[in-house]
C-alpha cells in the first residue's frame, strides 16, 4: 500500500508539471509571436522561426518552476503586442502561481524526506534488530537462503554486497561507469527481489578495504548509523558462499581480523560462515580468531550428515540383528562407494564409524566387530586414496587377517566400463547394502543409480513384490536446477509406502539453509546430548565415584594439544548425539530384551572406529600412554581390557535405560 502510495504521488506530481508547463507555453507562445519587431531590445529579440518561438516558449514555462517571471515586463509586452487572446495575461500570472506553489511543495517533499532518512536512520540506531545477515557475493546459493531468511526472519536485515570484480574495462571512467553501475545495482537489485534485500557495489575487494570505511557503507546502506549497527542487531552473519573456496578463506581471515572491530565485544555478534572443504588444515581458521567467529561450511561433509539424522540411512537399518544374541548384528555390511572425492571419502568416514557392530557370535564379554566391506570406486583417487592410507593406517589394517573388514580400492576403473559390472558389481551384488554415489555430475549420477538398481531386479536382489531388501542406493545432488527431474527419476523407480532404492542426498536446499546454518540443528542436537550425558555423569558419580577414573597422563602444557583434544571431543559429541539412534534402533527392534552391557559396547566399537579415522593408535594393550598430540590413545583396545573407561560407555546409553539399570551396570565395573 505505501509503495503503491509513493507511485500514485509521484505520477500527480509528473502529471501537473506537464500540465502547467504546456499551457504556460501556449501564453507564451502567443506572445512572442506577435511582439512587435521594432520596439524589441537585444534581450527580447524578435524571434524569426517556428523553432525559435516553441523552443524559447518552453524554456520560459519551464523557469516558473524556479520563480523566474516578470509579472510587469509580461503585462507591457502584451500591452505592446498585437496579442488578440486578452486572457494570455490571467492564464500566465496563474500558471506562475501554480507553479511556484508546485515547486514549494516538491522542494518540501524533498526535504520532508531526506528528513525521515535520517530520522528513521537515527531510530534504527537506537532500536533492536533480530539478525544482520551480509551475503559477500550474489549467487543462486546466495539468493535461496536470503529468501528464505526474508520468509523466517522477519525482522531482520538483509544486504547483498558485490565487488567490482566484473566491471568491464571500456566502461571504467566517467558518465559510462555511472550508468553501468546504475545499471548493474537494478539488475542486483531484481536478483534478489525474492529476498527484499538491499545491494551494495563496493569500489574495492574485502582484503584492500579498511573496516571503518567498509563498515561505514554498510551501515548507511542499511540506514543504521556506523558505530551502532553492532549495538542494534542481535547477531552479524556475513556468509560467504562463493565458489572459489580458496577466496571464502581469505576474506573470512580479513573480516575476522581483531583490528577491523577495535572492540573485542563484536565477537559475541558476529560469525562469518565460510564456504570451504573442512580439512585439518582450513579447520585452522576456527580455532585462530576468537570464539569461533568463522564457521567453515563444507558441502559435502554437511551432505553426510544429514544423512546421519535419520535411523533409516545407518547402516543399522541394512543389517539383520540377531535373535539368538541379542544386541548384536547377525548379518555383514557391504556398500559400494562410487567417487571417492570429497563426498565420497565422508561417506566411508561415516559407514565404517556407524556400521560397528558387536557380531552375533561374541560371548558376554567379548566386542568382535561384525564384517564390514566396502568397495571403492573412481578413476581418478590414487593420491586420495594413499592419503587416506597414511593418515588413518587403522581403517585398513588386517583387512585380510579375521575377514572383519575389508575395504577394496578400485583405480583407474570407470563405473561406466564392463569391467565395473563384471569385476566388481557382479561380485557383490548379492549381498550389496548401500550404495553412495557422488560423482560430480548429477545426470550421470542418477543414469548410474537407475543402471544399478536394474542390475540388481535382473539378479534377483531386488524383487518388488516383496519387501525389507535391505538395499539402498544414495545419490549426491550437486546443481538444484536438477533436483526435480532426478527426484522424479527416483520416485519412478521407488515403492510408496514400501522400500525406497534410490534417495537423493546433499541438495542445497537442504544444506544452506536457516536450519543448518543460523539456527545450527546439528550443534543444538549436540550440546542437548552432551547436557544430558553430563547430568548423567554427575549423578551417577555421586553414587560410586570409585567407578570412575578421571585421572589423566601428566604432561607439559600445550596449547595445540589441548585445541586437538577439544576439537575430538566436540566431534564426539555430534557423533553419539546421532548414533543415540542406531543404539535405540537394535533396542526397539530386538524380539527380546538387549542387556545395556551389548550398546555399550556397540558404543566403544563405533568409538574406537572413530579414532581410528583420525589416526589414532594404541601402542599395544597392554599399555596405558594417552597423549592427543601425537595421536596415541590407551583406550583403543578390547572392551574387556577397558576397566573404569567401560563406565563411558555406559553413560551413552543413559537415555535408552533408566537411572537404576544405568546404576546396577556400572556397579559391576571392575576397577
Amino acid at each position: 500500500m505505501r509503495t503503491f502510495l509513493n507511485k500514485l504521488l509521484w505520477i500527480s506530481m509528473i502529471l501537473l508539471w506537464i500540465g502547467i508547463v504546456y499551457k504556460a507555453h501556449n501564453s507564451y507562445y502567443q506572445i512572442y509571436a506577435s511582439y512587435p519587431h521594432s520596439n524589441c531590445d537585444t534581450i527580447t529579440a524578435p524571434l524569426h522561426t517556428e523553432w525559435e518561438l516553441q523552443t524559447r516558449s518552453i524554456f520560459s514555462s519551464i523557469s516558473l518552476f524556479a520563480f523566474s517571471i516578470d509579472s510587469n515586463a509580461i503585462d507591457g509586452w502584451i500591452a505592446e503586442s498585437n496579442a488578440e487572446d486578452t486572457q494570455v495575461s490571467e492564464t500566465l500570472h496563474k500558471c506562475a502561481t501554480a507553479a511556484g506553489v508546485w515547486t514549494l511543495v516538491f522542494v518540501f517533499i524533498l526535504l520532508f524526506r531526506a528528513f525521515h532518512l535520517w530520522f528513521w536512520r537515527v531510530i534504527r540506531s537506537m532500536l533492536l534488530h533480530k539478525n544482520l545477515y551480509v551475503f559477500w557475493g550474489i549467487n543462486q546459493r546466495s539468493i535461496r537462503l536470503a529468501a528464505e531468511l526474508s520468509r523466517k526472519d522477519i525482522f531482520s536485515r538483509i544486504l547483498f554486497v558485490t565487488e567490482p570484480g566484473d566491471m568491464p574495462n571500456d566502461v571504467s571512467q566517467g558518465l559510462s561507469q555511472i550508468l553501468h553501475r546504475s545499471r548493474r545495482r537494478n539488475e542486483l537489485q531484481k536478483a534478489v527481489g525474492l529476498a527484499k534485500a538491499s545491494v551494495l557495489i563496493t569500489e574495492k575487494p574485502i582484503t584492500d578495504f579498511e573496516a571503518i570505511n567498509m563498515w561505514t557503507w554498510v551501515s548507511m546502506r542499511l540506514g543504521i548509523m556506523w558505530g551502532n549497527i553492532f549495538l542494534t542487531c542481535g547477531k552479524i552473519h556475513v556468509m560467504l558462499l562463493g565458489e572459489d573456496e580458496t577466496k571464502n578463506i581469505y576474506d573470512a581471515l580479513a573480516l575476522s581480523n581483531a583490528k577491523l572491530w577495535g572492540c573485542s565485544c563484536y565477537y559475541d555478534k558476529l560469525t562469518i560462515h565460510c564456504h570451504a572443504r573442512r580439512g585439518n588444515a582450513n579447520r585452522v581458521i576456527e580455532d585462530i580468531t576468537a570464539k569461533g567467529v568463522i564457521e567453515v561450511i563444507d558441502s559435502s561433509h554437511l551432505s553426510i550428515e544429514l544423512l546421519k539424522r535419520d535411523v533409516k540411512n545407518h547402516p543399522v537399518s541394512f543389517v539383520e540383528l540377531s535373535d539368538k544374541n541379542p544386541g548384536t548384528v547377525a548379518s555383514p555390511f557391504r556398500s559400494l562407494i562410487i567417487g571417492f572425492s570429497e563426498c565420497g571419502q565422508d561417506a566411508l568416514r561415516f559407514l565404517y564409524e556407524f556400521s560397528a557392530f558387536v557380531d552375533e557370535k561374541c560371548g558376554k564379554d567379548e566386542d568382535i566387530r561384525s564384517p564390514f566391506y566396502c568397495d571403492i570406486v573412481d578413476k581418478q583417487f590414487d593420491a586420495a586414496s594413499a592419503r587416506w592410507i597414511n593418515h588413518a593406517p587403522g581403517v585398513f589394517r588386517n583387512n585380510d587377517t579375521k575377514g572383519i573388514k575389508k575395504i577394496t580400492f578400485h583405480p583407474k576403473m570407470d563405473y561406466g566400463s564392463e569391467e565395473f559390472y563384471k569385476e566388481v558389481l557382479s561380485q557383490i551384488i548379492s549381498e550389496l547394502n548401500y550404495v553412495v554415489i557422488a560423482v560430480g555430475d548429477d545426470r550421470a549420477g542418477i543414469t548410474l543409480a537407475v543402471d544399478i538398481l536394474r542390475y540388481a531386479i535382473k539378479t534377483g536382489r531386488v524383487n518388488y513384490e516383496n519387501t525389507g531388501h535391505r538395499f539402498r542406493i544414495y545419490v549426491r545432488s550437486y546443481d538444484p536446477n536438477m533436483y526435480d527431474y532426478m527426484n522424479k527419476i527416483a520416485n519412478f523407480y521407488n515403492q510408496k509406502g514400501k522400500d525406497v532404492f534410490i534417495q537423493l542426498f546433499g541438495a542445497e536446499k537442504d544444506l544452506y539453509s536457516k536450519e543448518m546454518l543460523i539456527d545450527e540443528a546439528l550443534r543444538k542436537q549436540a550440546k542437548h546430548y552432551s547436557d544430558a550425558y553430563n547430568v548423567a555423569y554427575n549423578e551417577q558419580k555421586q553414587k560410586n565415584k570409585e567407578a570412575f577414573d578421571d585421572s589423566s597422563p601428566d604432561l607439559p602444557e600445550c596449547p595445540v594439544r589441548d585445541k586437538i583434544d577439544k576439537r575430538r571431543k566436540d566431534s564426539q559429541n555430534f557423533a553419539n548425539a546421532l548414533h543415540l539412534m542406531t543404539k535405540g534402533y537394535i533396542q526397539a527392534k530386538s524380539k527380546r530384551p538387549v542387556p545395556i552391557v551389548r550398546l555399550a559396547q556397540t558404543e566403544h566399537l563405533r568409538w574406537w572406529a572413530a579414532h581410528e579415522i583420525l589416526g589414532y593408535r594404541c601402542l599395544n594393550e597392554e599399555n596405558n600412554e594417552k597423549d592427543i598430540l601425537i595421536y596415541v590413545h590407551n583406550c583403543m583396545k578390547p572392551w574387556s581390557k577397558l576397566r573404569k573407561a567401560q563406565v563411558y560407555d555406559f553413560l551413552t546409553c543413559n537415555k535408552l535405560y533408566t537411572k537404576d539399570e544405568l546404576t546396577e551396570a556400572i556397579e559391576k565395573v571392575e576397577p
